[in-house]
């Protein structure tokens, strides 16, 4: 299962302007949680066969550019700190790659508790993003 999750997380891409944080959004958000802190965006250019004039051509418009991208993970990731549990659940989901059954374990919960918290958590930031002034 998980080498079908890899692909799927190399078939989606998204522009910091287009984020409006829907359900795969948030999830693609996570998967590449790590990157987006260092200020890459998207991951693999080549990979996903995204281009953005302000990625490739570092203009001085770089640096607000990167700060759009701060500011799209830390308002993630605030969000999710706010859930406690189902917010930690739903960043070992998609942030870590690690199963439910694991996430249950370390939460001391069961599988299907740990879903229904990371789901509930994407969920919350759907909610969220929809309450944002549209861009």
């Amino acid at each position: 299962m998980r080498t079908k999750r890899k692909k799927e997380k190399q078939d989606y891409s998204c522009s910091p302007f287009w984020i409006r944080y829907t359900f795969r959004q948030c999830t693609w958000l996570l998967e590449n949680l790590k990157d987006l802190r260092e200020g890459i965006y998207p991951p693999d250019l080549k990979e996903t066969n995204y281009t953005d004039p302000l990625i490739i051509n570092k203009t001085s418009e770089y640096k607000a550019f990167t700060e759009n991208i701060g500011t799209i993970v830390g308002t993630l990731e605030r969000w999710l700190l706010q859930l406690g549990n189902a917010g930690t659940a739903a960043y070992l989901r998609w942030g870590l790659d690690l199963s439910y059954s694991e996430i249950g374990k370390l939460l001391g919960m069961s599988k299907a508790e740990a879903y229904d918290a990371a789901i509930r958590a994407i969920k919350y930031c759907v909610a969220q993003g929809e309450k944002l002034p549209k861009r």
